[in-house]
């Protein structure tokens, strides 16, 4: 996440549409998911990239028009209202959908993907993978246009993520993951030799655009169609290797936590000490005490994560 920017619009060509237009602010992130999360919690957020700053808000380039915000937003207001609160507030096993579900998915793909790109963020892709960067956003974004009435290959895939108690096999838990599960928001394109994804995570549900997948199987249960059905949490299997980014990711949103400075974390306890009734059920406490109870006192020791971490994929972060 970055500071507010203090413009409000700009002319530009507006990404989407690609018409000259005036620009506005547009949230890569859903701007619903902030304003639910400000509710929850002490009101502010910290950017990994200045922890030592409260923000109130994520991303928000110029981006898009007003007209196609407006075409995004019908979604986002589905999207949270049938799903994002009651996953979160509820914990809910499935839902019904028809297709505003993957209209929703592929917008936010094309965002978190298009703001990565306009930051020189694809440098760390294959050849073939750009190019397949490439033509996945120009699908996705007649598919959002209404003017392609299929994505093809660039498949979208929703995971809805629940606390951890135990690493698969013998592997260990980053001491913070279940506070990265189920406090953050983040993207990414994650690439390997043979995959290439573009990660959206809304605190504790992920939208997955696939631009590489190295076979049919990767994903399991997850993938998002456009005709009305049920989607079924329960039966999303969550791929091994994603478990293991997660953990990366995890340790890595540690790492630059303890970037905060001591005069920081004492006004953040302050704040916490000033709220804790209406803090002690918030999804930051559940989520500490899970840590707490899977790592000991490794999940208060925010310096030197690094010896926790997993073997580190080739990928780049875009917070």
């Amino acid at each position: 996440m970055t500071i507010e920017n203090t413009i409000t619009t700009m002319s530009g060509s507006c990404e989407l549409c690609k018409a000259e237009s005036e620009l506005k602010q547009s949230h890569i992130i859903p701007k619903f998911i902030y304003k639910w999360k400000k509710k929850r919690n002490t009101g502010y957020f910290r950017s990994t990239q200045n922890p030592n700053r409260r923000i109130q808000d994520g991303i928000k380039p110029h981006l898009l028009c007003e007209v196609c915000e407006q075409i995004i937003g019908k979604w986002e207001k589905q999207f949270a209202e049938k799903v994002f609160k009651p996953y979160h507030e509820k914990s809910i096993s499935g839902f019904d959908h028809s297709d505003w579900l993957l209209k929703f998915a592929v917008s936010v793909s094309w965002r978190a993907l298009s703001y990565v790109k306009m930051n020189n963020g694809l440098s760390h892709l294959s050849e073939i993978q750009t190019t397949l960067a490439n033509q996945a956003l120009e699908t996705w974004r007649k598919y959002i246009l209404g003017k392609e009435s299929t994505i093809g290959p660039f498949t979208q895939h929703l995971l809805p993520l629940t606390y951890v108690k135990k690493a698969p096999g013998n592997g260990k838990l980053s001491p913070y993951l279940n506070r990265y599960i189920g406090t953050t928001t983040d993207i990414d394109v994650f690439r390997s030799e043979d995959t290439c994804l573009v990660y959206s995570k809304l605190d504790k549900l992920v939208v997955v655009g696939v631009v590489e997948q190295p076979s049919l199987d990767f994903f399991e249960g997850s993938q998002i169609e456009s005709i009305s059905e049920r989607f079924n949490c329960e039966l999303v299997q969550l791929p091994g290797d994603m478990f293991h980014y997660l953990n990366y990711r995890a340790d890595k949103y540690a790492e630059e936590v303890s970037n905060i400075s001591a005069k920081q974390w004492s006004s953040i306890e302050q704040v916490y000490e000033s709220k804790m009734d209406t803090l002690v059920d918030s999804e930051m406490i559940r989520a500490t005490d899970m840590d707490f109870a899977t790592s000991g006192k490794d999940a208060f020791n925010v310096m030197g994560t690094s010896k926790n971490t997993s073997k580190t994929p080739n990928n780049r972060e875009d917070k």
